[in-house]
């Protein structure tokens, strides 16, 4: 089997999403591949590596939405929707995503994962940024919070949101396996 980037995070992110990020590792990675541990050595060495391929993909995604914004010629108000709902639906569809930025190794392990978690999280604060100002120049936002200080809140409530909205999920899913279990 020939393997593919879009097969190495579907099987990282099943990891993750029935384990936790703590799981992951070269050799759970080749049994859920069903693959030989060499040949995912081959391609990363080890934990760090695997995570730090999952923060380039998360910058590739992000920046499309980002991108997907710009060229849409859009309301600041309407732009800001546009890439919150892009943002949700992303980590709704790939919610193994948030303990990669949130896990605390990724923040204190190798300096190359610490810079693409940062290009990450520059790339996000950078585009709300632009859509504030050009909201402010517009008027479209009254606004007088320096934009760095509104963008720190807004992602800190982003988070909140996108943690909440996780917690639930996990326990529908949780309420689901008891349910199916009661019945068998």
């Amino acid at each position: 089997m020939k393997l593919n980037k879009k097969m190495i995070l579907d099987a990282a992110g099943k990891i993750i999403d029935n384990s936790s990020i703590s799981e992951l590792d070269c050799e759970r990675l080749s049994s859920e591949l069903r693959i030989e541990l060499s040949e995912v050595k081959a391609y990363f060495p080890d934990k760090n590596a695997i995570i730090l391929f999952m923060l380039r993909q998360l910058h590739e995604e992000i920046t499309e939405i980002i991108q997907d914004e710009k060229e849409q010629h859009q309301t600041p108000t309407q732009a800001f929707n546009r890439m919150f709902i892009g943002l949700d639906y992303l980590f709704e569809a790939k919610s193994y995503y948030l303990p990669v930025i949130f896990y605390a190794e990724t923040k204190n392990s190798q300096e190359e994962n610490r810079i693409a978690l940062d290009q990450v999280k520059l790339a996000a604060q950078k585009a709300l940024e632009l859509i504030i100002e050009r909201g402010k120049e517009s008027k479209d936002f009254k606004i007088r919070q320096a934009s760095e200080a509104l963008v720190e809140n807004i992602l800190s409530s982003f988070r909140s949101f996108v943690a909440e909205k996780q917690v639930d999920r996990k326990i529908r899913e949780a309420f689901d396996r008891l349910k199916t279990n009661l019945k068998n």
